[in-house]
C-alpha cells in the first residue's frame, strides 16, 4: 500500500479563464507561504488573503485574458511601500525566488500561449519592479 499524498492528474490546458487564473494565484501563494524564505514579507495580508488573492487574480486577468479586470491598484507604489516597511531589504534575489514559485506554479498548472504570457510578463514585472524600488531607496538616501 502507498502512503503519503495523493494527486489526480490532470491534462495540462492553457489558462483560460479568471477560473484558472484564481486557481493560478491561490496556489501559488498557499505554496509562497508555506515553502518560502520571502513569507514573512506577506505578514500583513494573511489576516485578509483571500480579498488580497481576489485582487491579484484582478490584475492577472486583465493582463492574460485582455478584459477590462476590476483590479485596482498601484503595483508599483505597493512594492514600494512593502520595501519600506521592511527597511529597504527587498532584494533581486527575493524577486528571482518571487519568479522562481510563479513560473513552478505556472508549469505544474498550465500549458500553452497563455501560460508562456503569464512567466513573461511576471518576469518583466519583476524587473520593473525591483528597478522602481532601487530608485526609490535612491531617492529617499537623497532626502535625508
Amino acid at each position: 500500500m502507498l502512503s503519503g499524498t495523493v494527486r489526480i492528474m490532470r491534462d495540462k490546458t492553457d489558462i483560460r479563464s479568471r477560473e484558472d487564473i484564481h486557481l493560478l494565484v491561490q496556489t501559488f501563494y498557499n505554496k509562497l507561504l508555506d515553502e518560502s524564505q520571502l513569507a514573512h514579507y506577506f505578514q500583513n495580508i494573511v489576516t485578509h488573503l483571500d480579498a488580497h488573492i481576489h485582487k491579484i487574480t484582478d490584475f492577472w486577468e486583465g493582463q492574460l485574458l485582455q478584459v477590462r479586470s476590476n483590479y485596482k491598484g498601484n503595483p508599483m507604489q505597493a512594492h514600494v511601500e512593502l520595501d519600506e516597511q521592511h527597511k529597504h531589504d527587498i532584494s533581486q534575489e527575493n524577486f528571482a525566488e518571487w519568479l522562481n514559485f510563479w513560473t513552478q506554479t505556472i508549469d505544474e498548472l498550465f500549458e500553452g500561449e497563455r501560460a508562456e504570457l503569464a512567466k513573461s510578463r511576471a518576469r518583466n514585472m519583476a524587473t520593473h519592479l525591483f528597478i522602481e524600488i532601487y530608485q526609490n531607496r535612491k531617492h529617499s538616501d537623497n532626502e535625508q
